[in-house]
């Protein structure tokens, strides 16, 4: 686990990916050429010419990096909270 905070350009990236993917909900289907994400289209029609498919592969490219990142900045935030908590009970 990670004892460094993301850099705050890392998470304006992670966040604009996760803002400019499809909103889901996101499922994995199977098919005749293997399995594939599907998501349901809310809002106007969007076209595959105007990025839409790029932004969601962006997003699914970039999870496998990005969701470990995150878990390991929850783990080191409540890592910390814990500590201040005791801190906080062993001066009060």
């Amino acid at each position: 686990m990670t004892t460094t905070a993301i850099p705050p350009t890392d998470l304006a990236a992670m966040r604009a990916r996760t803002e400019a993917a499809s909103p889901g909900p996101w499922t994995v289907l199977s098919g005749g050429h293997g399995r594939y994400v599907d998501h349901e289209l809310t809002g106007p029609p969007r076209s595959a010419h105007g990025g839409f498919f790029k932004r969601d592969a962006d997003f699914i490219a970039h999870a496998r990096r990005d969701l470990p990142a995150a878990l390991n900045e929850i783990n080191r935030l409540r890592t910390r909270v814990t500590e201040l908590e005791l801190e906080a009970t062993l001066v009060g």
